[in-house]
């Protein structure tokens, strides 16, 4: 493996030197101090007391990337806590900011996290290779983990670097020092907009690396109606994992970008997987993210081990296979009778995700109230018609 900076060209060894010089500075100003063991301490969530509504599930389409509007920070506190003690076997990333009062929502993609696992295993290899006194100083890599501050909880970067020591006194003190965030449904717009958010409450951060993996175009399934469409669903059962990728050739140098093509459709074509590093400037201690200056600034294009590439490109295009089938082929034949009269939650692009309340609201609509009313069938209807008409009849006699 080896990526490219501003032309040059650098090993992981080398990439990953430039992320983890802190160790060895603090390793140095860390080491006239005693020898007390270092404790590891967990980061951990803030709980919320705030109560949840159950909802009732509904099948969605797997849209990898959706943005939810006008929610406010207790709203998402409170769906944190629902998602993380609910039954969903498959849950999405979010992320929240509460400047604008938006949720982003993405579907984890394979060829996201293989790009995370092999940034993660670099920075734990090659941090422990450099020479400190690990009684003293040591490093952690986590995956997924939310800003420890309470500013700063709603945002959950892929990989956080995070410093370990005793400081003079004797006493354990971390430091959050990198931050790296992977974009493959992200817009370049909104890690940036995350990178801002992440940065503005947390001062020790040294290195932000964004990671944006290119796809050639935006994705579209086959066309309904299409001899394609009707091809891959004339069996009637969607394909596995191992029969989908039996039917893409083998990848090479050249192709292990895509396109993979099976059924005679493209799922998948990347363009590049590209990592940009922003270095903090120490004389202003601010991030100049719309500065190109090479002190605080390098780019380069990943080029990864083609076994590796090419089986998260092929994993990725199963998912958008996986994605169109359930979305496109069994929500025409089934979800005819998932329509819901309940209120919406309207969600950007032009669409919407329908949240079944399982629950009445309080005081109920005008739906929810006739819902609740007992089912009385038409028979027993025209008998009850029928004895009024009776009685009637009778009165009028007397």
């Amino acid at each position: 493996m080896s990526a490219w900076w501003s032309g040059h060209s650098l090993g992981p060894q080398s990439f990953v030197g430039i992320l983890t010089l802190p160790i060895m500075v603090l390793s140095a100003s860390c080491s006239r101090h005693g020898s007390l063991p270092l404790s590891m301490p967990l980061l951990s969530l803030h709980k919320h007391d705030s109560k949840v509504s159950s909802f009732e599930s509904h099948q969605v389409s797997l849209t990898p990337f959706k943005t939810i509007q006008d929610i406010t920070p207790v709203e998402y506190a409170a769906v944190l806590v629902f998602t993380s003690k609910s039954r969903i076997e498959i849950k999405a990333k979010s992320d929240y900011f509460p400047d604008t009062r938006e949720v982003e929502i993405m579907s984890s993609s394979p060829i996201h996290e293989t790009i995370i696992a092999w940034l993660h295993k670099c920075f734990i290899t090659f941090s422990s290779q450099i020479s400190h006194n690990d009684q003293y100083i040591d490093t952690q890599f986590f995956t997924n983990n939310r800003l420890p501050d309470k500013e700063s909880l709603q945002q959950v970067p892929d990989i956080m670097g995070v410093v370990h020591c005793v400081n003079q006194f004797g006493n354990d003190e971390s430091f959050v020092r990198w931050l790296v965030e992977a974009g493959f449904s992200q817009s370049d717009t909104s890690i940036m907009h995350k990178f801002g958010n992440m940065v503005k409450n947390n001062s020790d951060i040294k290195k932000l690396i964004r990671v944006l993996i290119d796809e050639d175009g935006t994705f579209q399934g086959p066309e309904e109606h299409t001899e394609v469409a009707k091809s891959l669903c004339k069996s009637g059962v969607r394909m596995n994992c191992e029969k989908f990728k039996s039917l893409i050739p083998s990848k090479t140098a050249d192709t292990m970008y895509g396109p993979v093509v099976v059924g005679g459709h493209n799922w998948l074509k990347l363009k590049a997987v590209r990592i940009t590093v922003f270095l903090k400037d120490e004389a202003s201690g601010k991030f100049r993210f719309d500065s190109r200056d090479p002190e605080h600034y390098a780019e380069g294009t990943l080029i990864p081990d083609v076994d590796m590439m090419s089986s998260a490109v092929c994993n990725t295009a199963y998912f958008h296979y996986v994605d169109w089938y359930i979305y496109k082929y069994n929500n025409k034949h089934k979800g005819a009778t998932n329509n819901s009269t309940a209120p919406t939650t309207q969600v950007s692009a032009g669409s919407s995700q329908t949240i079944t309340l399982a629950t009445p609201l309080p005081g109920g609509s005008t739906t929810e109230r006739e819902l609740r009313k007992p089912k009385v069938s038409k028979e027993v209807t025209n008998n009850v018609s029928k004895k009024k008409k009776t009685n009637s009849k009778k009165s009028r006699a007397t």
